[in-house]
């Protein structure tokens, strides 16, 4: 089950704080389905650095292994985990389109892709908050 991420506007005023868990109009949470919940699955799955769950050292992204503070980093092995960890998602089918995009001076790496899920439906990230790792100076 996937949560949904709410804006203050999602609440009516009701709650100014953007990520509080809404509530539907019985009192029940209110959760994401469909390519929404797609779409937050990928985005968690990207921002799990391999190594950070304590009962599976190899869940995660190997951000520090591949990209963060790797002097030339691989762009075909990186895009290869990427399509891994979109292919491996639950609810996605078939991976249609991929863009990863590292900028070495300023620092970032984009993703960008666009899939097929198992109910037919295509999603693309462009229709959600982008991911984008920066890393500082």
């Amino acid at each position: 089950m996937d949560l949904g991420i709410v804006t203050p506007s999602d609440l009516g005023g009701l709650n100014d704080e953007a990520g509080d868990l809404m509530l539907d109009e019985r009192g029940d949470v209110a959760v994401v389905t469909g390519g929404p919940a797609i779409a937050q699955h990928l985005r968690v799955r990207f921002q799990t650095f391999r190594g950070e769950v304590f009962t599976d050292l190899r869940v995660g992204f190997p951000w520090f292994e591949e990209v963060l503070g790797v002097k030339q980093p691989d762009l075909a092995r990186i895009r290869s985990f990427v399509a891994r960890t979109l292919e491996t998602t639950p609810g996605v089918a078939d991976v249609l389109e991929l863009g990863v995009d590292l900028d070495r001076r300023a620092r970032s790496l984009a993703i960008r892709w666009r899939v097929k899920t198992t109910d037919g439906a295509v999603i693309n990230s462009a229709d959600y908050a982008p991911f984008v790792l920066e890393v500082a100076a």
